[in-house]
Order: C-alpha cells, then sequence, then structure tokens
C-alpha cells in the first residue's frame, strides 16, 4: 500500500487528512517561550491571536531527520511504501532531512512542493487521488512535478515595488 505523508505546513483540515489517509509529520513553533507542535498542540487560530496581541511573529523549527524516521519507520517496517510532501526546500531544511531519512529508510519518495500552505496541500490532494488510481509510488513521484509546475508562485517574485 502507498502512503501519503506531508509536513503540517501544508495547512489541510484535520477532516480531510482524516478522511485521506494522510499522516502529518509536524513542525515546531515557539511563541515567545512556549514551544508547540503545529496542528497537534496549536492551531492556526492560536498562532494568529498570539501575533495579533504580541505583534510577534512565530519561530519555527525544521522537522528533523529523527522525527521523520519516527513517523515514517512503523509505515514502511508494516511493508507500506511512502510519498513525502514536503514545504519548499527554500524556505526550510525540512525538505533536506526527509530526503536523508528517506535515504536511510527505503520505499520514500520525497517531493519538494516549491510551495507552502494550501500549494503543498494541493500537492497532497493530487498525490492522494494517484494513489487512488492505482499507480505506484514511482509513477505519483514522477507525476507530481508536474502539478507542482502549475501551482508554483516563483519564492523570489517581487509582489510589490518600493
Amino acid at each position: 500500500m502507498i502512503r501519503i505523508t506531508c509536513d503540517s505546513t501544508c495547512d489541510l483540515t484535520r477532516e480531510m487528512y482524516d478522511t485521506l489517509g494522510v499522516t502529518v509529520v509536524s513542525m515546531g513553533v515557539t511563541l515567545g517561550d512556549r514551544f508547540c507542535r503545529d496542528g497537534e498542540d496549536l492551531s492556526a487560530e492560536e498562532i494568529y491571536a498570539y501575533v495579533d496581541k504580541t505583534g510577534t511573529l512565530p519561530t519555527t523549527s525544521a522537522i528533523s531527520v529523527g522525527e521523520y524516521e519516527d513517523a515514517w519507520k512503523p509505515i514502511v517496517d508494516a511493508g507500506d511504501e511512502i510519498i513525502h510532501i514536503s514545504l519548499s526546500s527554500e524556505l526550510s531544511s525540512s525538505n533536506q532531512n526527509a530526503s536523508i531519512a528517506a535515504s536511510e529508510l527505503g520505499n520514500v519518495s520525497v517531493i519538494n512542493s516549491k510551495n507552502l500552505s494550501t500549494g503543498s496541500g494541493h500537492l497532497v490532494l493530487r498525490a492522494c487521488e494517484l494513489r487512488d488510481a492505482g499507480l505506484s509510488r514511482e509513477e505519483i513521484a514522477n507525476a507530481l512535478p508536474t502539478q507542482q509546475k502549475n501551482l508554483t508562485f516563483p519564492l523570489s517574485c517581487k509582489l510589490w515595488t518600493t
């Protein structure tokens, strides 16, 4: 069986993850002196409220190689394969860490979303569609970069002029 996993930055709803059978690997978020796991013990609403109240943006920490291995090892040990959608490598070292963990475990394909939030979420949805259509891990991994090109907003793009 092919399992889809993603970083918590994909920002789909818990209901969608559960319905689609997607495993989420959570990024660390620090609000002042409080460390939390994105999507586990911290909601987007809490982050917004913190920023509104303090005027300070939270800091994040990349998902470590060990955290990916902890999330994926039971899946791989059960004989399943994994397609993982990661946060853009331009924004975090999580993608690199996921690639290292994948090479150590085997049977894991890491897709650099080159996006964050709903751009990555769309790739998760597409991966689930392809899985459900019966494509192999390799076929899904080869198809997603084509989908990604349709979603990518260049991170270096200038949004406004000064």
